[in-house]
């Protein structure tokens, strides 16, 4: 036990520093003639700074506060403006901009996804999304009944069937172009086109150009055995034109109404009942045959019959180089 007032003197000991004497006040008040090195407990609302009274720079003294238990304003600012862990996610941009709802919008240009972030299916729509690169897709399906693919580069195409496709405007160069049908197919190689039964792989056809005459084109259609050509007629269900053979015989035929050959001076014409040449020449010699009689010559001399019998002879003179002989 000890008495009030050695208390207070134990207590002024304790705060006299032991090497210079210097005296240790507290409380609010300035202390009354402080001499150098004395230390001041100065209270300050709710914390404890720590005053020296010190030498100054321009030779004269005061209290120059050393330490403080109130934290600077920066930390302190950071402090008032933190929020708790959970309403954090309350307080980022909250607006309510789109439907009155509040809604937490984040900007910045600093967000960074870990693979931890989690995103639920069906929410990224396409205009959420800016650009997209297909080198990132690395598996999958695309259905091409849901897109629409433009300037693709065929170079990338490297197997796989084409199918039910429509070619416009394009070149094919140095491949074989087959088309397949049920009894023939169709190939088309260097510029020829050959037709080929589907049963044996023969060739039936083969239209082509060939180099003749110093090297102009001739075009040509080659046969296969006993094989015909025919140019025909739907409406009439009759052959314009057929070609065919028979071993080393080979035979034309025509079924037509008409036929007419027109050269610069001449013609040749053709029905089933008449066939007649005529030229524009001098005298317009010509030859006609038919039901209804002949005629071969020209127009000052000709020879005629009609199809009553009757014969007629037009010339300048008559030379007969023969016996004749006239029967009735």
């Amino acid at each position: 036990y000890s008495p009030p007032l050695n208390q207070i003197i134990k207590e002024i000991n304790s705060r006299v520093d032991a090497a210079g004497k210097n005296s240790v006040y507290d409380g609010t008040e300035e202390p009354p003639y402080p001499k150098e090195g004395d230390i001041w407990f100065k209270k300050n609302g709710p914390d404890d700074e720590i005053w020296i009274y010190t030498k100054l720079a321009d030779g004269t003294y005061d209290w120059v506060m050393t330490t403080s238990t109130r934290l600077s304003d920066e930390i302190q600012e950071k402090i008032d403006n933190s929020v708790p862990s959970d309403e954090i996610v309350k307080t980022i941009n909250l607006s309510q901009e789109m439907d009155g709802k509040e809604w937490l919008k984040i900007t910045g240009a600093k967000i960074w996804l870990t693979d931890q972030t989690r995103i639920d299916d069906a929410i990224i729509q396409d205009a959420m999304i800016g650009n997209l690169s297909a080198s990132k897709l690395t598996a999958g399906t695309i259905n091409a009944s849901d897109v629409n693919i433009i300037n693709l580069n065929a170079s990338n195409i490297s197997t796989g069937t084409l199918t039910a496709v429509d070619i416009e405007g394009v070149k094919i160069k140095g491949s074989k172009i087959t088309s397949a049908g049920d009894v023939f197919s169709m190939l088309q190689d260097n510029g020829a086109i050959t037709w080929i039964r589907n049963s044996d792989g023969k060739e039936i056809f083969k239209f082509y150009t060939t180099l003749i005459n110093l090297q102009e084109g001739n075009v040509r259609l080659d046969v296969s055995d006993s094989g015909s050509l025919s140019i025909y007629s739907q409406k009439t269900d009759k052959d314009f034109l057929h070609f065919s053979a028979v071993g080393n015989t080979m035979s034309c035929s025509a079924e037509l109404d008409r036929l007419q050959i027109t050269g610069d001076n001449n013609s040749l014409s053709y029905t089933p009942t008449n066939f007649e040449y005529q030229s524009s020449g001098d005298n317009r010699p010509n030859l006609r045959v038919g039901v209804t009689g002949f005629k071969i010559g020209s127009n000052a001399t000709y020879l005629s019959g009609d199809n009553n019998g009757a014969i007629t002879a037009v010339a300048s003179a008559l030379n007969i180089l023969s016996n004749v002989k006239i029967s009735q």
